[in-house]
């Protein structure tokens, strides 16, 4: 079992090396294949990573994608998500990613919600009204 371990930490450490390396969306494409080929999308470092290389090239639906492979995705995860998205043009995904944690019963921590509010606040002053979307109870069950 250590061996394996020390594959996946092997693996893990050369696709953080591929992130910090990456200058364009075909590398990017290519190592979110490696992620899943791997089972690295779960490992809450690499993700966040992803997430932030997904945003560089503007590439959020990615991310995205990312979020929803994840059947439990950790708190941390959809956090950086929602962060990365707020400063999108798509102000309406961090509220389906909240959606997707609130539907998944991950509660939401004081992280959570100030990129939310700011996403939610973007949307009322833009075309793409939240009004539009579903409603979801904000807060824990």
């Amino acid at each position: 079992m250590k061996q394996l371990s020390g594959v996946t930490s092997i693996f893990s450490n050369k696709i953080l090396k591929l992130l910090s390396d990456c200058t364009s969306p075909n590398q990017l494409r290519q190592i979110q294949a490696q992620l899943v080929l791997q089972n690295l999308y779960s490992d809450t470092t690499i993700a966040y990573h992803f997430i932030n290389a997904c945003q560089s090239f503007g590439l959020l639906n990615t991310a995205f994608m990312l979020c929803t492979l994840l059947p439990r995705p950790r708190v941390f995860i959809c956090n950086s998500l929602i962060r990365g998205l707020s400063h999108s043009r798509i102000p309406h995904m961090p509220l389906a990613i909240y959606t997707h944690m609130h539907k998944n019963s991950i509660l939401p921590n004081k992280y959570t919600f100030p990129f939310l509010f700011k996403s939610l606040s973007d949307s009322l002053n833009s075309r793409h009204s939240v009004y539009s979307y579903p409603c979801c109870k904000i807060g824990s069950s």
